[in-house]
């Protein structure tokens, strides 16, 4: 199982990305939280998960919801730990 962060960069605020990434983890049972960051990009983390539904997560996350338009992603590992059993959208 492995715990990560990640930011997405592109036309990912205002396009119901948060929404949408959060739909994507309820359905897949990831917990986690996703926000929008002030420099336009989407930070992300996904903890305890298994390698297989992170890679399927990240793969969708490139496409994101119709309306957005993803250029980059980048990710690392994260030791932080997340004690609810949800997928939150936090606000800043």
């Amino acid at each position: 199982m492995i715990s990560k962060k990640i930011i997405i960069s592109g036309k990912v605020q205002g396009v119901g990305y948060r929404y949408w990434l959060q739909k994507i983890c309820n359905q897949n049972e990831v917990f986690g939280w996703v926000k929008n960051l002030q420099d336009g990009n989407v930070e992300a983390f996904f903890y305890h998960i298994t390698d297989e539904v992170f890679k399927d997560i990240i793969s969708k996350c490139f496409l994101g919801p119709t309306s957005a338009e993803v250029t980059n992603i980048y990710i690392e590992n994260s030791d932080e730990i997340f004690e609810k059993k949800d997928f939150l959208i936090k606000k800043n």
